[in-house]
């Protein structure tokens, strides 16, 4: 018999408590995106690292300009990557470009639009309404940061802003958390191949491919996949055969109370505690979730096509980022588009595609599937929501946690 059902928050609550991160490891540059930082990265000399030009112009010495003076000869070029070039008289101005560094004598750049050049000769128009003053289009050495300064906390994620700040700061490899290793197995008697010509009894293994296709959205390497047939010691086989090879371990089917149910039983005969087995939530009640001391992580999916893609979205997403340290949660939320009505009863996961909006909101359709098994209902949706079940009627501009099918970051 299942034991007593948890709701949906103290089965979140359990896997924060019982999922630790993994230890981390040393990878390059190239190899970091997306990965989680186990390390503060911090300046390794001032940020800029000298007077930045902003604009392409001219650098002028602005004592010049305040004291009336608007003609300037061009006494030399600065572009980026180079120096050298010197104003030593207020009447003289240096061509620069964008990015580089402030020639010597100057404190101010007028940009190229401003000016008329004939030949070494330039006359420079103020604009209406623009305030010249010293430092003008100059970025100065350590405005942003100084030496030794943080710039990025450990525990983030390494998108391109923070892949590029390493590079800035001369990282060429960074401790990051490592990717776990995921197993998926399928259990049941009327699975066959992708391949295979089912009898009219049978169906082709759907629920591994999409667990399988949500762990590589997630950035991990393609899992093991294997199957089982409803058979305690071949599912038992199995288990052990993935235990010392994986992190996490992902099952489908075979986790209910039916007489070929064997999935918990076996978990619990191969060294794995049951934390919790059953939730109050619509699809996807029979939910198993366990651990194993000094071995890796388990869940136990029914084996209904739709509460294995919701049960991956709703739990084992947020398992794969504890494992890699994120233990932030910054719930998503969307309104609905229109009313839902339902039976009053288990929190209800309900799929649903997002819709234009002109309020800012992300609004979302319902987009209700006629079981857990119609698995064809999925097609064209981007996620689903979350309805704590204690109403008949959810009114249209309902806001409610939203989960995507694909991860959309952290």
């Amino acid at each position: 018999m299942m034991p007593s059902l948890l709701t949906v928050k103290d089965a979140i609550s359990l896997i924060h408590e019982n999922v630790t991160s993994l230890n981390p490891e040393n990878v390059s540059l190239f190899e970091s995106a997306g990965r989680i930082l186990g390390q503060s990265l911090v300046a390794d000399r001032a940020l800029p690292p000298f007077d930045r030009v902003m604009m392409d112009g001219f650098a002028i010495n602005s004592d010049g300009w305040f004291e009336g003076l608007r003609k300037y000869v061009v006494c030399g070029q600065q572009m980026a990557g180079h120096i050298g070039a010197t104003v030593e008289y207020m009447q003289e101005c240096v061509e620069v470009a964008t990015g580089a560094s402030l020639p010597t004598g100057t404190d101010m750049v007028l940009p190229v639009e401003w000016v008329r050049r004939k030949g070494n000769e330039v006359v420079i128009t103020n604009p209406a309404g623009v305030l010249i003053e010293s430092g003008l289009f100059v970025h100065r050495k350590g405005s942003d940061h100084a030496k030794g300064d943080q710039l990025v906390a450990g525990g983030s994620i390494l998108n391109p802003g923070e892949v590029a700040i390493a590079a800035t700061c001369g990282y060429k490899t960074l401790t990051v958390s490592r990717l776990p290793v995921v197993s998926i197995l399928g259990t049941g008697e009327e699975l066959v191949a992708v391949e295979s010509t089912p009898t009219p009894f049978q169906i082709r293994e759907s629920n591994i491919h999409a667990l399988s296709a949500a762990c590589v959205l997630e950035g991990l390497q393609p899992p093991v996949l294997s199957r089982a047939p409803d058979d305690r010691e071949k599912i038992r086989e199995a288990v052990e055969m993935l235990v010392g090879t994986s992190d996490l371990l992902i099952f489908t089917g075979g986790v209910s109370v039916g007489r070929k149910d064997y999935l918990p039983d076996v978990l619990a005969g191969s060294g794995f505690e049951t934390i919790f087995h059953g939730v109050r939530q619509t699809p996807g009640k029979p939910l198993w979730f366990g651990k194993m001391s000094d071995g890796p992580i388990a869940f136990g999916l029914p084996g209904n096509p739709i509460s294995v893609v919701v049960g991956f979205a709703r739990y084992v997403r947020l398992t794969l980022n504890l494992l890699q340290g994120i233990r932030a949660n910054v719930p998503i939320t969307a309104e609905l588009t229109e009313s839902f009505d339902c039976t009053p009863s288990f929190t209800r996961f309900l799929p649903v595609c997002i819709q234009e909006s002109t309020s800012g909101a992300m609004c979302v359709q319902p987009r209700p599937p006629n079981n857990s098994g119609d698995l064809a209902a999925l097609a064209g949706t981007d996620g689903f929501i979350e309805l704590p079940g204690e109403e008949k009627c959810y009114p249209k501009g309902y806001v409610a946690a939203f989960f995507p099918w694909r991860h959309c970051g952290n």
